[in-house]
This record gives structure tokens, sequence and C-alpha cells, in this order.
């Protein structure tokens, strides 16, 4: 389950890359890699998302910045990662609702 569970917050990590949140894509890989296990194994699917959307993300947002954001989600416990990758991006939600 672990895995898997890793696979979707790479996941929701290359849809915010798609929407351009570099800081929310980087935020959610930093905090898959760092609960995923030494030497575990890395799905194909998992390194297509990597390549494909996260890389070329980095590269729009700018190394020290990507890592910025990456560090604080690799930070987060497995739970608060989940709940964040499962929040609306603040930019969704209604003006009310935004701080």
């Amino acid at each position: 389950m672990e895995f898997r569970l890793l696979g979707a917050l790479t996941g929701f990590a290359a849809i915010a890359a798609v929407e351009d949140d570099f800081d929310r894509a980087a935020t959610l890989a930093g905090a898959a890699a760092a609960h995923r296990r030494p030497g575990a194994y890395d799905a194909e699917s998992v390194a297509r998302l990597r390549d494909t959307f996260l890389e070329p993300a980095r590269a729009r947002f700018g190394a020290d910045a990507w890592e910025a954001a990456r560090h604080a989600g690799a930070a987060m416990t497995l739970d608060d990662a989940v709940a964040y990758a499962l929040a609306a991006p603040a930019t969704e939600l209604p003006a009310a609702q935004r701080a």
C-alpha cells in the first residue's frame, strides 16, 4: 500500500506541475521521495511522471526554489503530505475562504 500511496503523491505532484503550481509540485515530490525506502522499487510509471512532468517543472521553477519546496515536502509526515495533496490549492478556494 505504501508504494501506491507514494505513487499517488507523485501523481498529484505531476498534476500540480501541469497546472504551473511549481511550489506545490516540488513539495509533493519531496514528500513522496522522502518516504520512499532506500532501494525500494521505483515503478516505471513513477519514473515517467518524474521525467515527463517534474523535471521540466523543476527547470521552469528554478533549481533553488524547487529544492527549497522539495525540502519542505520532505519534512512532512506522510499523513500531512496526503492531506496537502488532497486539499484544494489556495487559488481554487472561494475568495471568502482564502486567508
